[in-house]
Formats: C-alpha cells, sequence, structure tokens
C-alpha cells in the first residue's frame, strides 16, 4: 500500500479542475477517495492523528451526488463522515 501525505492530499484539492466527461470525474474521484482513506486508516495505533487528546476516533464515507450552481446538474463526489471523541 502506498502512503499518501496530508500535504500531498492538499496539492490534490487545491489543484482540482472541473472534468468534461463522466469518466475523467470518477478516476480523480476515486484517486482521492485512495488518498483519504489511506490516511484515516493510517490512523489505526494510538494516539489517532498523533494527538494524544483523542480517545475514540470513526469514520465512514459513501458516494453522493450533489448540486452546484444549476440544480438540475448533479456532480458525483464522495461525502466522509469522521467522529472524533476527546477529553
Amino acid at each position: 500500500m502506498t502512503t499518501i501525505t496530508n500535504a500531498q492530499i492538499c496539492d490534490a484539492i487545491r489543484n482540482a479542475r472541473q472534468r468534461r466527461e463522466i469518466g475523467e470525474d470518477m478516476a480523480a474521484l476515486v484517486a482521492g477517495i485512495d488518498a483519504i482513506t489511506a490516511v484515516l486508516e493510517a490512523q489505526s495505533h494510538e494516539p489517532a492523528f498523533g494527538l494524544a487528546g483523542i480517545q475514540q476516533f470513526s469514520w465512514s464515507w459513501t458516494r453522493v451526488l450533489f448540486s452546484y450552481g444549476d440544480p438540475d446538474i448533479r456532480y458525483i463526489g464522495a461525502r466522509f463522515v469522521i467522529h472524533i471523541r476527546t477529553y
């Protein structure tokens, strides 16, 4: 498994652009999901994210369709839900 850093994820988001075809959207989406899940899965050892105050950490993701601008045009995306319990 390839390790992807937070900086690489930020660079990918910063360099995001609108694509012309659904195939391009899917390729970008899959790469983004892989990058984010790699970082989240790497948090299996405590303390999560290197922060001693985190007691519990869980996450999930799902594919979703987003509207942006025109409500009749939908864009494929992913929604990540991250739960962090601190003390």
